[in-house]
């Protein structure tokens, strides 16, 4: 017989090992979703089922593997010429039991499979309307996924079909396609018991994973944003690895078919046992794989709960105030904040210090570095809100500054190193000090805690009510915030005494003096985009908390781009304008935002318009857009009035202009660089001049809303834009500065965001 036999102890060895590693590894998967909520999105609660069908599938043919079940049989060749099987009844219901429960969870295992790529294909090809389809989804998925594989387990098991069959496995029981006693093979049992859901679950996994890589990749091309980026790239791999290791058994029952009655050749039997016996139960440990070893969050996890020797080997390190030598940054992290004034004062304080910033904040910056991955938006959020001054504003406030300066240094080049790995490229000195400043002067708000820990000390020593004159640790604060605020700024013990000063008015008076530094060393054209990247408001997409639903959040790749051009780094990567040759692009993307070619400054238009008529609605405003194209018959092409409003003005109609101007326009970069808003004031007269003349005649009052390309607007939509947020306030029964905020802030995102799209356009 072309069956399993006691000769091939070598494939129940191996098999045996790969049925041990998928156990293992569908157990750690199990694990891994239990312990960390991060890690339960939709995609993962679907490969939680598949790892438990997995670990169902290790468990049958590894327990059927050891009870050796084939040994227990006795094949023997009656006299007609058929073959006769004899076994203990016991031997016989154990055989039945391990079949029924491991035939289940394989073609429960199949089924996951294609619902998650049916899952996968969903996300990315319908996202807009499947955000919250795994609600919907789960529940047809369940009542499929085990209800079909029950049906087919009863009706095997009713009908004699599941069981001793050394010819369909590498050492346990299960489905019987070829029947030992007559050597026949059942086509009608191995195609609707098993080969039919191979084959069609290939296929159709195939098509979806063509499908997504196919939407991907066009995405990518149209640079725009791709769901891709919220998705675990590896949930991909499980269909290539689900087709490689099931295709074995298909290939094994069609070679069934074409041999029919007629044994196989003695060559194939071994290789696909083998293959079929590893196919069948690998898919367990492969995905382990993926989703253990691979995932990075996990695996650390994994590493720290298993690794007490290291652990050990840290806190010994610690104990005895030795430097702990990491080759992997940061160098520094947060301190315990019950601990601090204790530890900034011993004779070892610096060092031991530092240590303890290396143990505690290690675990933040390198999961900031991870949610970077999928998220620079968010993580650049976090880092800013919870990982950079403020997590250690109150040890600032309370230790000397003079104890704690160095260890605070090494902090802020820690927050250096995460930005630059959340952000994905390297900064320059000029840069990373426009970083540090505060958003209200155009920075990022990672403010240096080197800089203003003395302002915190300081404040906080004020606030005491307890001023000793003679206190070393207060007069090196106060020399080392008077080395970092001009001459006029600069403090003394007495004059805190009869003036307490407050942390946020010191550290401003820090911040300004940074900015002033940094606008005097800059060129012209830095100048001019330093200036607008300070103005109100134009930091506001900054500030947002990033969200999908509201439109608040930037595709990964445009919120990159849109941070390395805010910082004045060089976006051109030296070449030519995608839209027009002709035209090298300039570093600070001057070109790129002010090109007539490709459309992009028509979308950018049209995306502000939309975003303005959006907020206008909610404050129940009568519009109406693009008014008056065809009213002037020298002007038949454009109109004095991108958006109309009925009855705002007194009860006078009020035409809307939008104009995006950009600061960087040679012509104009002088006053651009010298005073703020100059440009912007230019092109309010050039629209008064344009449309006064027309809107009057038609009994309108022309309102121009100039913006430069950095989210700075010009006097007239400042006003304009208030009286916007009072309405909205009013209709929406909101704060005022909510409604000012979220209407400011949409307009920035939607700025920033066509600004990135033309960058990217045309690198």
């Amino acid at each position: 017989m072309d069956g399993f036999t006691a000769k091939n102890i070598p494939v129940s060895v191996v098999v045996g090992i790969t049925n041990v590693l998928t156990i293992v590894g569908s157990a750690l998967i199990l694990v891994s979703y239990l312990c960390f909520p991060s890690l339960r999105t939709g995609a993962r609660l679907i490969l939680l089922h598949l790892s438990l069908m997995d670990l169902v599938v290790g468990l049958a043919h590894f327990i059927g593997g050891i009870a050796d079940v084939n040994s227990r049989y006795n094949l023997t060749r009656g006299p007609s010429g058929t073959n006769a099987v004899s076994v203990s009844p016991g031997i016989e219901a154990f055989c039945k039991i391990q079949a029924f429960v491991g035939y289940y969870a394989i073609i429960s295992s199949v089924l996951w499979t294609v619902c998650l790529s049916v899952y996968m294909y969903l996300l990315n090809e319908h996202t807009r309307r499947t955000v919250h389809v795994i609600k919907y989804y789960i529940w047809p998925s369940y009542l499929g996924c085990y209800g079909i594989p029950l049906f087919l387990t009863l009706w095997t098991l009713l009908t004699d079909r599941l069981g001793y069959a050394p010819y369909d496995s590498a050492g346990w029981c299960t489905l019987i396609t070829k029947d030992p006693i007559t050597e026949r093979y059942n086509s009608f049992v191995s195609v609707f018991g098993f080969d039919l859901w191979i084959y069609l679950s290939v296929v159709l996994i195939t098509v979806l994973y063509v499908s997504n890589t196919l939407y991907v990749r066009f995405k990518k091309a149209q640079q725009r944003a791709s769901v891709w980026s919220s998705i675990d790239y590896k949930f991909i791999f499980i269909p290539i690895t689900f087709v490689f290791l099931r295709m074995w058994t298909c290939i094994l029952d069609l070679l069934y078919y074409i041999y029919g009655d007629s044994p196989l050749p003695q060559g194939l039997v071994e290789p696909f046992l083998y293959l079929t016996g590893i196919g069948d139960s690998a898919q367990g440990f492969t995905n382990a794989i993926l989703f253990v070893c691979f995932t990075k969050t996990v695996r650390d996890a994994f590493i720290r709960v298993f690794c007490l020797r290291c652990k050990r080997k840290h806190l010994r390190e610690f104990e005895e105030g030795t430097q702990i030598n990491n080759s992997q940054p940061p160098k520094a992290a947060a301190m315990l904040e019950s601990t601090s004034s204790n530890i900034a004062t011993r004779n070892s304080g610096s060092l031991r210090l530092k240590n303890i910033l290396d143990l505690e904040t290690r675990k933040l910056l390198l999961q900031l570095k991870d949610v970077a991955a999928t998220d620079p938006q968010v993580a650049l959020t976090l880092l800013r809100l919870c990982g950079s001054f403020c997590r250690l504003s109150y040890l600032a406030r309370s230790t000397p500054t003079d104890l704690v300066l160095e260890a605070f240094k090494l902090f802020d080049d820690d927050i250096h190193h995460c930005f630059m790995d959340c952000i994905g490229f390297a900064t320059s000195d000029e840069a990373w000090c426009q970083a540090q400043l505060g958003l209200n002067s155009g920075g990022l708000g990672l403010r240096s805690l080197s800089l203003h820990s003395s302002s915190a000390y300081i404040a906080s020593v004020c606030s005491s009510g307890v001023v000793d004159s003679e206190d070393i640790h207060l007069t090196n604060a106060i020399d080392h915030f008077n080395s970092h605020v001009s001459p006029i700024e600069k403090l003394s013990v007495n004059s805190i005494i009869s003036s307490p000063v407050s942390q946020k008015l010191l550290s401003s008076k820090v911040n300004d003096l940074c900015f002033q530094d940094l606008f005097n060393r800059s060129s012209p054209a830095n100048k001019a985009r330093l200036l607008s990247v300070s103005a109100p408001h134009a930091t506001s997409w900054l500030s947002v908390i990033p969200s999908t639903s509201q439109g608040l959040h930037l595709d990964p790749i445009e919120f990159r781009v849109a941070v390395k051009w805010w910082l004045g780094l060089d976006t051109s990567q030296g070449s030519q304008c995608a839209f027009c040759p002709a035209h090298s692009l300039d570093p600070l993307g001057h070109h790129a935002l002010t090109c007539k070619c490709g459309g992009d400054a028509v979308l950018r238009h049209n995306a502000l318009r939309d975003t303005l008529v959006h907020f206008l609605h909610r404050a129940h405003a009568s519009v109406q857009v693009e008014v008056g194209a065809g009213l002037f018959p020298d002007h038949s092409q454009s109109g004095p009035a991108d958006i109309l409003l009925q009855n705002w003005n007194l009860g006078r109609p009020v035409a809307l202009d939008i104009s995006v101007v950009s600061p960087l326009n040679p012509s104009t970069l002088a006053e651009a660089g010298a005073t703020f808003g100059a440009v912007l004031e230019a092109t309010e007269s050039r629209k008064h001049q344009a449309n006064d003349e027309k809107c009057s005649a038609l009994g309108w009052v022309s309102t121009p809303l100039a913006v430069d390309s950095y989210g700075a607007w010009g006097k007239e939509a400042t006003l304009f834009l208030a009286q916007v947020a009072a309405r909205l306030a009013i209709q929406k029964s909101l704060p005022k500065s909510q409604a000012s905020f979220d209407l400011f802030s949409n307009l920035s995102i939607c700025l920033i965001r066509e600004n990135a799209r033309a960058i990217l356009r045309r690198v």
